[in-house]
């Protein structure tokens, strides 16, 4: 039926889109793809490039040895005696993201990996409330992911794109998040620049001008980055 305002929209679900990651995804592939390494053993994947070899990831027992993400390995060896060096394979780590997608399409109706991480998926959860509500999304979507072997996996669900990722990278993030509706602006205020996703060089810049927060960024006035 159309109003004098143009055609009315008619029972279309509100607009809700949830991120789906799995900390440390890269790690955990290598590690599936690797049984024999010790559990507790320091980890780090190394990537090649040409006649240098650079730390590309690194667990939480490397860190604690200091090992470090771009880290010459010869020197994260040096370092950490007892260093398991494993292989980055940019290769596993696709085939590995689009078997989990096809995994969490059995809990939600449309799946898309991130192209910049892998191991990310946006997932749609809108119409929720005919299958369980955003609650029984995530019990499904976590029951996939256990099942998949990455019980580790954090999912949240908000009005935007920009706070469900901002909440599942968050340090510590809970397992599920799902942020009220129209509870978006509330949430990201709180949160640090380095949440939010953009370039590095936007991000260098707004801390050049001694912005730390999202909530100091909303409070400049129009105009004021131009």
């Amino acid at each position: 039926m159309a109003s004098a305002d143009g055609p009315r929209r008619v029972g279309l679900p509100a607009w809700r889109v949830g991120c789906a990651r799995v900390p440390h995804f890269a790690l955990a592939v290598a590690r599936a793809a690797h049984p024999a390494v010790p559990a507790g053993a320091p980890v780090a994947l190394i990537e090649e490039k040409g006649t240098r070899s650079r730390v590309a990831a690194a667990d939480a027992e490397a860190q604690a040895d200091g090992v470090r993400v771009a880290q010459a390995a010869s020197r994260a060896r040096a370092g950490c005696p007892g260093l398991v060096c494993l292989p980055w394979d940019p290769s596993a780590l696709d085939q590995a993201t689009l078997a989990l997608a096809e995994r969490l399409e059995r809990a939600a109706p449309l799946v898309v990996p991130l192209e910049d991480e892998p191991g990310a998926f946006w997932i749609d959860a809108r119409g929720m409330r005919w299958l369980g509500g955003e609650g029984g999304l995530a019990a499904r979507v976590l029951a996939e992911a256990e099942a998949a072997g990455f019980p580790q996996l954090k999912l949240a669900v908000a009005d935007t794109a920009v706070a469900a990722r901002a909440a599942v990278h968050l340090p510590g993030a809970a397992a599920v998040r799902l942020i009220p509706a129209g509870g978006d602006a509330a949430f990201l205020r709180g949160l640090p620049l380095e949440a939010l996703d953009m370039g590095d060089e936007v991000r260098d810049a707004l801390l050049g001008l001694g912005l730390r927060t999202v909530a100091e960024l909303a409070a400049l006035p129009p105009g004021a980055l131009e």
